[in-house]
C-alpha cells in the first residue's frame, strides 16, 4: 500500500510543480498568459461535463430500475399474486 501512495504522492507534486513553473513562466513571457488560461478553463469545463454526464447517466439507470419494478410490482397485481389478502 505504501508505493501505492508514494506514487500518488509524486504525481500530486508533479501536478503541483507544473502549475507552479507554468505560473512563473506566465510572469517572465505574458503572452502564455492567455493560453494557460484558456487551457486550464477548458480542462475545468471538460471535468464538470464529465461529472455532470456521469451524474446523467447515474440518474436515467436509477429511473430505468424504478420503472421495471413498477411494471413488475403491476404486473404482479394484475396476476392476483401479490397484495393483501
Amino acid at each position: 500500500m505504501s508505493g501505492r501512495r508514494g506514487t500518488e504522492f509524486g504525481l500530486i507534486m508533479l501536478g503541483i510543480t507544473v502549475v507552479c513553473g507554468l505560473a512563473a513562466a506566465c510572469s517572465v513571457w505574458p503572452a502564455l498568459d492567455g493560453a494557460l488560461t484558456t487551457l486550464l478553463l477548458g480542462c475545468a469545463g471538460v471535468l464538470v461535463a464529465v461529472y455532470l454526464g456521469r451524474d446523467a447517466v447515474r440518474e436515467l439507470r436509477f429511473r430505468l430500475d424504478m420503472r421495471a419494478l413498477d411494471r413488475r410490482d403491476a404486473a404482479r397485481t394484475a396476476a392476483g399474486i401479490g397484495g393483501r389478502r
